[in-house]
C-alpha cells in the first residue's frame, strides 16, 4: 500500500470517527438521543438545582414543592402621586402681587423598574426542564396634568410666572417567556426582550 493511499484511508477514517463523535457529543437530536435524555433516573435525595444567568448571577431554586426562584435586577423609581393645586400667596403689602405657588406634590409612591424573572424547574430524566417568565418594566415621565388648573401661569401683564408642570410616569411592561431543556452543566442561550430590543443571555443549570 503506497503512502498516498494510506493517507487517503486515514483521512476517510478520521471523517467517519469525527461524524460519530458529533452524534455522541449530542450535537444532533435523534429519537435515540431523546429516549436517552428522558429515560427515568434514580432520584437523588437532597438534590439542589441552581441557575446561572448572565448579568443576573446565580440563584438556588428552592423546592416548594417544585424548584422555583426569582431573579431581580431592579431599582426603585419614585414619582409624585398626589398634589396640591396652584395657590396664590397672600400679599398683604402688595409688594409681590403675582406671587404664586405652582402645583405641588404632597405624596410619593415607588415602582420597581427593571427585570424580574420567575423560574420554575422540573426533572425529566437526566434533563432539567426550566421555564422562565421574564418581565421588564420601563418608566418615562410624560405630561400628566390636564384641565382648568393645568399649564403655565402668567401675570395680568402676560409675563411668565411658572411652568406649573406636572409629570406622571408612563409605564411599559414587556414579558418574555422561555422553555429550556437543559443538560446540567451545559451552557445555553436565551433571548429576553425589553420593549422591541432583544438581549442575548447565557444560562446554565447546575445540579448539586
Amino acid at each position: 500500500m503506497n503512502t498516498s493511499y494510506r493517507i487517503f484511508i486515514y483521512t476517510i477514517s478520521t471523517i467517519v470517527v469525527s461524524s460519530l463523535s458529533l452524534l455522541a457529543d449530542n450535537k444532533l437530536l435523534s429519537p435515540e438521543r431523546v429516549s436517552k435524555l428522558t429515560a427515568p433516573t434514580k432520584a437523588t435525595s437532597g438534590e439542589q438545582i441552581w441557575v446561572e444567568l448572565s448579568s443576573f448571577g446565580k440563584v438556588y431554586l428552592a423546592p416548594r414543592p417544585d424548584p422555583q426562584a426569582v431573579l431581580e435586577n431592579i431599582r426603585e423609581f419614585r414619582y409624585p402621586s398626589e398634589f396640591e393645586p396652584p395657590k396664590v400667596i397672600d400679599d398683604a403689602d402688595h409688594r409681590h402681587p403675582d406671587a404664586i405657588v405652582p402645583t405641588t406634590p404632597t405624596r410619593f409612591e415607588t415602582i420597581n423598574v427593571g427585570w424580574t424573572i420567575n423560574l420554575h424547574a422540573t426533572r425529566q430524566g437526566s434533563v432539567v426542564i426550566l421555564t422562565g417568565v421574564a418581565e421588564f418594566i420601563s418608566i418615562e415621565l410624560v405630561n400628566g396634568d390636564y384641565g382648568a388648573l393645568a399649564g403655565p401661569i402668567y401675570s395680568k401683564r402676560g409675563e411668565f410666572l411658572t411652568s406649573n408642570k406636572l409629570q406622571q410616569p408612563l409605564q411599559q411592561t414587556t414579558t418574555s417567556r422561555f422553555h429550556l431543556s437543559a443538560v446540567p452543566g451545559k451552557t445555553y442561550e436565551v433571548l429576553l426582550y425589553r420593549g422591541k430590543k432583544v438581549e442575548k443571555h447565557s444560562i446554565k443549570v447546575l445540579v448539586q
